[in-house]
């Protein structure tokens, strides 16, 4: 393995002058040039929103359709590019190949090459965008280099393979394009993962795609890492939390959890989802100029009581508060003994 990557590594300026023919041959004698590595993905990000954000609106979690679709676009065509243009390349280069020995991987080391520079073109429009919708970046910026070494990884074990079958059956170069259709339809590239039902998650989750193109949005466009620090999922743990918090409560409220008719759990990753909360507050969201003191959460409801009758709020948006201290509950609780003395709120 070692002799192998050490030969690799001595063919590296082939690699470069193999990724810089592929590069002008692309754009010679063409009237728009490189712009055409941003005119693909954006004409498309252009229909996909009169489509999806116009006529199906398929939520984006508060995120503006163009940027989300644009952002995984760029990585898909990335992909794409690289598997429809790496797999012909042993057969593009057949002469070549018959004349002198090299090690035939540089063919595909150069087509990942030669596609990063469109991305890195196409990039500076995602850039702009990003501007323009006043997306802020955070620290899980730094994911994006991770993850699209992960992708490259892959997308090379791919044309290895797709290569190799196009040498002896040219069936594989014509099912290709066909296949990249199919599959970015499979991919969460112009809709979120969230409206793929649960019980097909697993098998679609087995598409690596699906993870990459995932870990994309949230490392630029919410601002988290890809994943918790285990590598599961908030999706997961959802009832594991939901119970134990249940259960707390009951230890110290019998006969509480036998109580509870209903409930709907919010993860963090819900809250990202269905709120665009990143990064976490205090208050459970930012507070706006007319949340202030006695208003909040709104004007009327300040003290703990809902506008339903025998309905309590106790979350770190109340006030009198303390964010999330705890102390919010304890005074809600305080105000039902209150309402149970005065006779307020009927006994079960």
């Amino acid at each position: 393995m070692y002799a192998y990557l050490e030969e690799f590594w001595q063919h590296r300026e082939l690699t470069r002058s193999f990724a810089m023919r592929d590069i002008k041959a692309r754009y010679k004698q063409t009237a728009l040039g490189a712009a055409w590595a941003i005119l693909q993905p954006f004409s498309l990000m252009v229909v996909f929103t009169l489509v999806f954000s116009h006529f199906v609106q398929v939520p984006t979690n508060g995120v503006p359709y163009p940027i989300f679709s644009y952002s995984g676009l760029i990585f898909w065509s990335f992909f794409a590019t690289t598997i429809s243009q790496g797999t012909a390349a042993i057969v593009a280069n057949a002469n070549l190949v018959r004349k002198i020995y090299f090690p035939r991987e540089t063919l595909l080391v150069s087509i990942i090459l030669s596609a990063a520079v469109d991305l890195g073109i196409a990039a500076v429009i995602f850039g702009a965008m990003l501007v323009y919708y006043k997306v802020a970046l955070s620290w899980a910026i730094l994911w994006v280099p991770v993850l699209l070494l992960v992708q490259a990884v892959f997308a090379l074990s791919v044309v290895c393979i797709t290569a190799a079958l196009n040498v002896g059956l040219r069936d594989v170069g014509h099912a290709i394009p066909l296949l990249l259709q199919l599959w970015m339809f499979a991919t969460p590239v112009a809709y979120p993962l969230d409206i793929v039902p649960h019980a097909l998650r697993p098998l679609y989750e087995l598409n690596p795609m699906t993870t990459v193109i995932e870990g994309y949005r949230r490392a630029i466009l919410q601002g988290v890492a890809p994943d918790l620090p285990d590598g599961s999922s908030w999706d997961q743990h959802r009832e594991t939390v939901a119970d134990l918090m249940i259960d707390t409560v009951d230890r110290y409220a019998p006969n509480f959890k036998r109580s509870v008719l209903g409930r709907q759990i919010f993860t963090p990753l819900d809250l990202e989802r269905t709120f665009g909360l990143v990064g976490g507050d205090i208050f459970h969201g930012a507070l706006e100029a007319g949340q202030l003191f006695s208003a909040r959460p709104m004007l009327g409801y300040a003290d703990y009581r809902g506008p339903i009758p025998g309905l309590y709020m106790c979350g770190s948006g109340t006030h009198p508060g303390g964010g999330v201290t705890g102390a919010p509950g304890h005074n809600a609780a305080r105000e039902i003994l209150r309402d149970f003395k005065r006779r307020r709120v009927r006994r079960g």
